[in-house]
């Protein structure tokens, strides 16, 4: 009877009392281990998935195989709350929009302003997608961006000192402080030079220039 129960095994997959010949044996210990035909279906399903991954790492984008480029990809759910490249928080951008896996699967979560200049970046079109080269991929700056939080209060300090400099007038209309209004900078982009003026004279002063652009 010890026997015949040490000769029996059923398998754990398909649930069939088999002899312990029909067992796929030396994996582990074998009354552990599936049938034969089981073995048999699942070396199949790993073939075919195998072959099918390579045939797409394999396929070959604007001179390239698809392995060796960056490519973008989406969460299903924001994502982590912190920009990988530029350590922007969720909150003033509104969170993270994808990540850009890299060659050999890693991952980076960009926020929407890192996310436009990788776009900007990629070098490599596909059918409706944009990849990036290995060449990009070194020469694409993936740490150390001044996040937008970084940014607005450096803005913010640099319009503060230009209005301290022009002693609370507007270099427009040359109106005093007022608590009614608010400054603004001219030009927008705050480039070197740039002054304050209020609110009303700034939409002036864009409104003239969109005239003249026109």
């Amino acid at each position: 009877m010890a026997e015949q129960e040490s000769r029996h095994r059923v398998c754990p997959v398909c649930r069939r009392e088999l002899w312990r010949s029909e067992f796929a044996e030396g994996l582990a210990d074998w009354a552990a281990v599936v049938c034969l035909d089981c073995f048999r279906h699942f070396v199949s399903d790993c073939l075919d998935a195998w072959m099918s991954k390579q045939s797409w790492d394999n396929q070959v984008i604007g001179g390239y195989r698809r392995a060796e480029l960056a490519y973008c990809d989406e969460y299903d759910y924001d994502g982590p709350p912190d920009c990988d490249r530029c350590g922007d928080s969720r909150g003033w951008t509104g969170g993270q929009t994808d990540y850009i896996v890299l060659p050999g699967g890693k991952r980076i979560t960009l926020c929407y302003e890192c996310h436009r200049d990788w776009e900007l970046a990629a070098d490599v079109k596909g059918s409706g997608e944009r990849f990036m080269s290995p060449e990009a991929v070194a020469e694409f700056q993936w740490r150390g961006i001044e996040s937008q939080d970084e940014q607005r209060y450096r803005r913010q300090k640099a319009q503060k000192q230009q209005e301290e400099r022009q002693g609370g007038v507007c270099a427009d209309c040359g109106k005093p402080y007022s608590s009614s209004n608010y400054f603004v900078p001219w030009p927008r982009e705050q480039p070197d030079g740039f002054v304050m003026v209020y609110h009303p004279c700034g939409v002036r002063k864009e409104t003239a220039q969109a005239g003249v652009e026109a």
